[in-house]
């Protein structure tokens, strides 16, 4: 799967140095700088249909901070894509009880499992 040129660079920068480039100084960048690089990094990864690369760089960032509700969100975007919406509802449903006030988080995992509901009615039926 084809990456920016400069991604590798990056990453490697921000995670051994806590820097963008070379000739910033170390510890020149907030630490989560990495965890957000690499989060856009899944999402243009899935963009680009490389799923399972995204989902590891996720599955990492989650090992890392796993209370980060966008994290489990895109995870259960990229399963709810590939059509298994049962995956995608349990990601979505650990992003809602991270935050549990957010609304939309709320909405996304009923909408999920009103999906999975229907879809189980539909193969009884058949």
């Amino acid at each position: 799967i084809p990456c920016v040129p400069w991604q590798s660079q990056t990453s490697g920068q921000l995670e051994k140095h806590n820097r963008f480039l070379p000739s910033e100084k170390s510890d020149s960048q907030d630490p989560c700088c990495y965890l957000w690089a690499k989060f856009y990094l899944a999402h243009h990864y899935h963009h680009l249909e490389g799923d399972l690369e995204a989902l590891k760089h996720l599955d990492a960032l989650i090992d890392d901070t796993p209370t980060t509700p966008e994290f489990y969100i895109l995870k259960a975007q990229i399963y709810k894509h590939g059509g298994d919406h049962k995956t995608a509802y349990k990601w979505m449903d650990q992003a809602r009880v991270l935050d549990k006030a957010d609304r939309y988080l709320k909405h996304k995992s009923v909408a999920d499992m009103h999906l999975e509901q229907v879809k189980s009615r539909r193969q009884r039926k058949l």
